[in-house]
C-alpha cells in the first residue's frame, strides 16, 4: 500500500467518531485499526498533516483511583504519557500526545471507564440482592476489570512495539520538571469475601471479553 493510500486511510478511520454519529464500537474499532496501520507501516515518519503532528495535552476528570490507573494503562500502550494534577483540590488526569495517539487513548479511556461504571452498578445490584450490601463492590469489580485489560493491552504493545516518542517524553519532562512519580493503588475494605471475590472474578472476565471483543489488541 502506498504512503499517500496510508494517510488517507487513517484519516479517514480517525474521522469516526461518537461526534460524527458512530457507534461507540464503531469509534472503538476504527481507533483500533488506525492504531495498528499506524505501528505497521511505521507512520511516526509519515506526515498524516502538512506538518508534523505536535505534542499537547488533554484533561479529564479523576476523582476515582481506579479511573487513574485505568487511563495509565492505556495511555502507555498507546503512545501517551499520562500523569494526574490538582487543580482546586480535585484531581485531574492529563494525556500527554501526539494528536492521533492521543485522540485514540482519550477515546478508549471514556469507553472503558464507561463500561466499568456499568459494570460496577450491576455488580452492586446483585451483591445487594445476593448478600444484602455491596461494601468493597466498586473497587473489587474495577481491579479485576484493569487487570484483564492490562494483560489483554500488553500483548498489543509488545505485538506492535510500541514506545512513547521522545517528543512526548521531552514535553513531559519541559512542563512538568518536579513530577515525581507515583504507584497507584486501590485497597478494598470489606464484610464478605465471597461477595469481593465475585465481584472481583466478574469485573476481569468483562474486561477480558470487551478487549477482546473490542479488537483492542494486535491481530495474530
Amino acid at each position: 500500500m502506498e504512503k499517500d493510500a496510508i494517510i488517507r486511510k487513517i484519516n479517514a478511520l480517525m474521522q469516526v467518531t461518537v461526534e460524527h454519529g458512530a457507534t461507540v464500537d464503531e469509534a472503538l474499532t476504527a481507533a483500533s485499526m488506525a492504531q495498528k496501520l499506524m505501528a505497521k507501516y511505521h507512520i511516526d515518519s509519515i506526515k498524516l498533516a502538512d506538518e508534523k503532528e505536535k505534542v499537547d495535552e488533554d484533561s479529564l476528570d479523576a476523582s476515582r483511583k481506579w479511573i487513574q490507573l485505568l487511563a495509565s494503562i492505556v495511555g502507555h500502550n498507546m503512545c501517551c504519557q499520562v500523569i494526574i494534577s490538582t487543580a482546586n483540590r480535585k484531581a485531574l488526569l492529563k494525556v500527554i500526545g501526539r494528536e492521533s495517539d492521543r485522540k485514540i487513548a482519550l477515546d478508549t479511556i471514556n469507553m472503558l471507564v464507561t463500561v466499568c461504571q456499568q459494570g460496577i452498578k450491576r455488580e452492586k445490584t446483585r451483591a445487594k440482592s445476593q448478600f444484602g450490601e455491596a461494601a468493597g463492590v466498586e473497587l473489587a469489580y474495577a481491579s479485576g476489570f484493569i487487570q484483564a485489560v492490562r494483560e489483554e493491552m500488553s500483548k498489543q504493545c509488545k505485538a506492535l512495539m510500541l514506545v512513547i516518542p521522545d517528543d512526548v517524553n521531552q514535553h513531559v519532562k519541559e512542563r512538568y520538571p518536579r513530577l515525581s512519580q507515583t504507584t497507584i493503588r486501590n485497597n478494598i475494605n470489606y464484610r464478605n469475601a465471597e461477595n469481593i471475590s465475585t465481584a472481583r472474578t466478574n469485573g476481569y472476565q468483562d474486561g477480558k471479553n470487551l478487549v477482546s471483543q473490542r479488537q483492542l489488541t494486535s491481530d495474530n
